[in-house]
């Protein structure tokens, strides 16, 4: 998960109890990853001071939510908190939605996921993988930066008021590779996205890797997740783009069948 700024984690804060805030971000240190981390490491992601990390820490240790390795030296996912996380699961019709994603990963070959907003980024919900030895893999949990993720482009193209809302964040867009397109070629890309009706990444954040996703909508018609795939060049190939558009198309169909779908994926950014 990358680090939270300071003025991040206090505007976040704004309004809310300050101390719930900073033990929500300690928390989620841990989306993403099953590495225990240590004082030091939760302190330096959220921005907090050692001091303030620590106390935070005893109290959800306490509480269960997260737990102390063998050595007492780093901290992991506690009991409650992996309970939490499996009672959302099934009460949050991820199931269901599931079998979606893993459909679409054995209809296409490719990696398969499912994610939605959260400011600045798309957090992956769901996901599958092939088991064929190349492919490339988004775990549960992981977050993307929006610009970069096929998701993340298909949930700005539709967003309340048009993807022109998003100048900000594309002036903030630093290359990753040399196929990444420029803010310019950006805001082209975020209008065509509405024109096809799916988002493809073309190597822009990873050598070699494609992604293709199109929207999900709430029972209101409102874009409020993205379902795609990724996959080595030689899966998503070029002759294969509007065939793999078509079949992630059709998984999110499937996923707006679901009379849950608001609960399970809510628009966050």
């Amino acid at each position: 998960m990358p680090e939270m700024g300071t003025d991040e984690r206090e505007g976040r804060a704004a309004g809310a109890i300050q101390s719930v805030a900073r033990a929500s971000a300690l928390l989620q240190c841990f989306v993403g990853s099953d590495e225990s981390l240590s004082l030091t490491e939760l302190a330096q992601r959220t921005g907090l001071t050692v001091s303030t990390a620590y106390r935070l820490l005893q109290t959800l240790c306490a509480e269960r939510l997260l737990g102390r390795d063998r050595h007492g030296e780093r901290y992991v996912r506690g009991p409650v908190l992996l309970a939490l996380a499996q009672s959302s699961y099934v009460g949050a019709g991820l199931v269901d939605a599931q079998r979606a994603v893993d459909d679409l990963m054995l209809d296409t070959g490719a990696s398969a996921s499912l994610g939605i907003r959260d400011e600045s980024c798309v957090v992956v919900l769901l996901s599958a993988k092939p088991a064929a030895p190349l492919h490339f893999d988004r775990p549960a949990g992981t977050r993307v930066p929006l610009l970069q993720s096929a998701m993340g482009r298909v949930l700005l193209a539709f967003e309340p008021g048009g993807a022109g809302g998003s100048s900000t964040a594309l002036a903030r867009l630093g290359p990753t590779t040399p196929s990444t397109s420029t803010p310019t070629k950006l805001r082209h890309v975020l209008r065509s996205v509405e024109d096809l009706g799916y988002s493809l990444v073309d190597q822009e954040q990873h050598v070699g890797v494609r992604s293709i996703a199109v929207p999900i909508t709430d029972t209101r018609g409102v874009v409020c997740a993205a379902i795609g795939i990724q996959g080595p060049l030689i899966v998503v190939s070029d002759d294969r783009v509007t065939e793999l558009a078509a079949r992630a198309a059709a998984a999110a169909r499937e996923v707006e069948r679901l009379p849950n779908r608001d609960l399970f994926a809510p628009r966050l950014g």
